[in-house]
């Protein structure tokens, strides 16, 4: 059983993705605009497929307007990703290696109220290596706006480099910060109709082969290795 859990464990942990959320300006008066920096930093040897990447599982990206009534509107842009041969579909994808900024412009409401108010990013992204891809994961960044009753101050304007984001049409659920195993990731050949395999089942190989290792070795322990010759004898009498 320990083994067990340790092998779950270890299969759960990977996670490439780490994602933060920053508003320039962070006060702001009601009416006005602010930019929310998106940062994914990814690890070395993991690429974070674009929205507008035609395989892999590209980036959904989600703002809740209707649970934070201060946000009239919003738009999203990325920056121009890496378009690299992809091994795992055997085609060209679309990428972003070690880290990916992703630029939204929030327009708050002019009757937004005065005060903190929370602002939460919910992306569903894919992510693989060289070898294997995770199953789509869902996670949300989270910050904290001020609404105050100043003068509207400036918000940053977008640096070159940047593209529209594809704004999929069905909004991901509700952030988790855990994987979805049941979601059936595309064939490396292209064809949909294939699940891949999900990641979980590598980690039961390594687990079994872990555990029938152990078991071998439990043979020899001065418990077990002394009552063989007793077991054999009692079978062998009792023919």
């Amino acid at each position: 059983m320990l083994l067990f859990a340790s092998a779950t464990a270890s299969a759960q942990i990977i996670d490439p993705v780490k994602w933060s959320l920053a508003l320039e300006p962070a006060q702001t008066a009601p009416g006005g605009s602010v930019v929310a920096k998106l940062r994914a930093t990814v690890e070395d040897g993991w690429h974070l497929y674009a929205s507008t990447s035609p395989q892999g599982k590209p980036i959904a990206l989600q703002f809740d307007v209707a649970a934070n009534p201060a946000i009239e509107s919003w738009q999203a842009w990325q920056p121009t990703p890496d378009r690299q041969y992809d091994p795992n579909f055997d085609m060209e994808s679309q990428w972003y290696e070690h880290e990916a900024v992703f630029w939204i412009e929030l327009q708050l409401a002019a009757g937004a109220l005065v005060g903190p108010s929370e602002v939460e990013a919910k992306v569903r992204y894919g992510a693989c290596d060289a070898t294997q891809c995770l199953n789509p994961t869902r996670k949300s960044a989270i910050a904290t706006l001020s609404v105050a009753a100043i003068e509207a101050a400036e918000a940053p304007a977008r640096p070159d480099g940047y593209e529209p984001m594809n704004i999929f049409a069905a909004p991901p659920p509700p952030a988790e910060t855990v994987t979805e195993a049941a979601a059936a990731m595309q064939s490396p050949k292209g064809d949909s109709s294939q699940p891949e395999p999900a990641p979980i089942d590598r980690g039961f190989l390594q687990f079994a082969a872990v555990a029938f290792g152990f078991g071998l070795v439990a043979i020899f322990t001065p418990c077990v290795f002394p009552m063989i010759p007793i077991m054999m004898s009692y079978f062998v009498s009792t023919q």
